[in-house]
């Protein structure tokens, strides 16, 4: 700890000096680039999908975006992610199973530093994130984070304690507050940014939206069931995509299930429940649902899930939670109708009795009636999964890109970006305009 505390002194003073040099050359403040810090992006997450999403957009357009993370280098990553080797790992509270990678923090800031970013962005607060920290007080780099996670939110869930929360909303606070920009991605997250103390003039809600060339109702390919035991092909599913964790309301979606089956047995219909995600709370659901026709898929890579998704006939999400709820987005994009809460992001996704239903989060009786409505009812299903996959068109990521980079143009003199996108694909060309640091260790 101490030598990594000597080694961050050293390289802030070194970026400082570079910066030092760069404007006396005349060369700092002219049009550059972003490096964005984000934690376990190697693990499948709705932040992690966001932010590879981003670096693609990026690489289309030719912005220059730098994303650098502590992990395993992944061959499917974009060449503008930058993965560095952990030197240890720090449990994430309360998840047993989640270890946060620590980087070698003062590499990163030299590596960060040799870029000049005209902006650092913070995608979460871990390990990598606080890094982007330290490295926008290097090299004195405007700092803008997104707000992904309600962390107090999950404090209070996970640990059983408001004054867990309380605490976790002042980490985040003091986080904000150093930042001239927060991002969010719904109306709900900017209330619950400014509650956490930052002024409304700071906050910037952009535009939400996925890839749409993976999701859309022409990926159902019902052998997709094939390779998860116990899933027939046949009769109908419903569908859940989350961490299966206290604070995703797993014990809403275990009750909900168990009275929407007896609805369902009554009407003679038979339907199960596909379940993707793990979590802490995995076992808990498993034994709160045995007997119930409910398949816990554990994790799914994203080559199986579009077809996973468009595969299903409704989906069903709960969480109470939620800053966005990009699944939500995902599964109406495949054609399938949603139920979501009324509480978070979720419920600014559904169009309410037309692509899904937004319903009471604490009524697991009006989720049960819901559910069996829809799947029993195939030409009501049918009709809002249509309109579902009409509606998410909106949701073109090319848009959720330009928000977001216009978001950092605010605060930083940005380099101009390519107006005609790059050859559509997942290429491995680098956004010109970012220097080129060498993947691995720092």
């Amino acid at each position: 700890m101490l030598i990594q505390a000597a080694e961050i002194v050293a390289a802030s003073q070194h970026a400082r000096e570079q910066r030092l040099l760069r404007e006396l050359d005349g060369r700092a403040g002219v049009g550059r680039g972003v490096c964005l810090f984000v934690d376990a992006l190697d693990h499948t997450s709705g932040v992690s999908r966001f932010v590879l999403d981003l670096a693609r957009a990026a690489e289309s357009v030719h912005a220059p975006l730098t994303i650098f993370t502590c992990a395993r280098a992944d061959p499917a990553w974009p060449a503008n992610v930058i993965p560095v080797e952990p030197v240890g790992s720090l449990p994430a509270p309360g998840y047993a199973t989640l270890r946060l990678a620590v980087p070698r923090i003062a590499g990163l800031i030299e590596r960060c530093a040799a870029i000049d970013p005209a902006a650092v962005h913070v995608s979460t607060p871990g390990p990598v994130g606080l890094s982007g920290l330290l490295a926008a007080r290097a090299t004195r780099a405007p700092l803008v984070a997104t707000h992904h996670t309600d962390l107090p939110a999950y404090a209070r869930r996970l640990v059983g304690s408001n004054l867990a929360g309380l605490a976790a909303a002042k980490a985040l606070g003091w986080l904000y507050a150093r930042c001239q920009r927060v991002l969010v991605r719904s109306s709900a997250s900017a209330r619950d940014v400014g509650a956490l103390g930052v002024a409304p003039d700071r906050v910037r809600v952009i535009t939400p939206g996925i890839d749409l060339s993976r999701f859309g109702p022409g990926r159902r390919d019902p052998s997709v069931w094939d390779g998860f035991p116990g899933v027939s092909r046949a009769g109908l599913k419903a569908l859940c995509v989350g961490r299966l964790s206290a604070e995703k309301d797993i014990g809403a979606l275990a009750r909900m299930w168990r009275a929407a089956e007896a609805r369902l047995a009554r009407a003679g219909v038979g339907a199960e429940l596909i379940v993707v995600g793990d979590g802490p709370g995995a076992d808990a659901l498993r034994r709160s649902v045995r007997g119930s026709r409910v398949r816990l898929l554990g994790e799914v890579r994203d080559g199986r899930l579009p077809a996973v998704y468009a595969s299903s006939d409704l989906f069903v999400f709960p969480s109470r939670t939620e800053t966005l709820g990009q699944v939500v987005i995902e599964a109406q994009a495949s054609g399938l109708p949603a139920l979501v809460s009324d509480a978070g992001g979720p419920a600014e996704l559904v169009r309410d009795g037309v692509t899904g239903l937004v319903l009471d989060a604490t009524d697991a009786d009006a989720w049960a009636l819901a559910a069996a409505a829809l799947l029993t009812d195939d030409n009501r299903r049918r009709a809002m999964g249509l309109a579902a996959a009409a509606h998410a068109k909106r949701f073109r990521f090319e848009r959720s890109f330009a928000s977001f980079w216009s978001a950092h143009a605010e605060v930083a003199p940005l380099a101009p970006v390519s107006r005609a996108p790059a050859r559509a694909g997942r290429g491995r060309t680098r956004a010109a305009a970012t220097p080129t640091p060498q993947r691995g260790r720092p």
